[in-house]
C-alpha cells in the first residue's frame, strides 16, 4: 500500500506521504525506546479525558502483563507417539 501511495505523482498526495513518514518514524522510535510509547499512550488517554488514576492503573496493568509474557518460555510439546 505504501508503494502505491508513494508512486502517485500528484501534489495532493504529498501531505499524506509526509504524514505516513512521520507516523512511521514515530513507530520506529517507539520500538527502539519503549518509554516513548508509554508517554504517547498516557498523553492520548489524557486527551480523551480519562482520569489520572485510571491511566496509572492501565499502564501498570500493561507493564505487569509484559513482564509476565516476556519471562515465559514455551513448554515443549510432547508428540502423542512418545506417550506409548
Amino acid at each position: 500500500m505504501f508503494c502505491i501511495i508513494q508512486s502517485i505523482p500528484s501534489p495532493r498526495v504529498e501531505p499524506l506521504k509526509r504524514w505516513l513518514a512521520h507516523v512511521g518514524k514515530e513507530h520506529i522510535d517507539e520500538i527502539e525506546n519503549s518509554e516513548l510509547a508509554v508517554v504517547r499512550m498516557q498523553e492520548l488517554y489524557e486527551k480523551k479525558g480519562y482520569p489520572k488514576e485510571w491511566i496509572d492503573k492501565r499502564l501498570r496493568g500493561i507493564a505487569v502483563r509484559q513482564d509476565l509474557t516476556n519471562g515465559r518460555t514455551v513448554a515443549p510439546v510432547l508428540h502423542l507417539n512418545m506417550l506409548y
